[in-house]
């Protein structure tokens, strides 16, 4: 749905507006208006570790493996590697598509650009 949004080929719930290119090129860290805490680089990297923790409870199933001492610390590290990619990749096309304006005050806006 974002990419069809940058296009201009789908508007989802947001506005024309909505759609600016390269506004989240640098950090820009305001307070957060319901709470008044300005985040940091390392309070947003703690939004990231679960991700990671969530593939090592997948590496205690090695009894099915022929080898698993060489299988799971290949399989962990291209999960940990596949799963940092896509999450990069997610935050860079909002970043690029969606005004800094809309992406601090709709706290949904992945569903409401979600293509049907």
């Amino acid at each position: 749905g974002c990419i069809l949004f940058a296009q201009g080929e789908f508007m989802g719930g947001l506005n024309p507006w909505d759609r600016l290119a390269y506004d989240n090129i640098w950090p820009r860290y305001q307070p957060d208006p319901v709470t008044g805490i300005t985040p940091t680089f390392f309070s947003l990297v703690a939004l990231f570790y679960p991700s990671v923790t969530g593939i090592l409870a997948g590496s205690n199933r090695s009894a099915v493996l022929a080898k698993p001492s060489q299988s799971i610390p290949l399989g962990t590290i291209a999960a940990i590697l596949f799963t940092t990619l896509i999450y990069i990749f997610v935050v860079w096309i909002f970043g690029l598509t969606i005004s800094n304006v809309t992406l601090k005050d709709d706290k949904f806006v992945v569903a409401t650009i979600a293509y049907p």
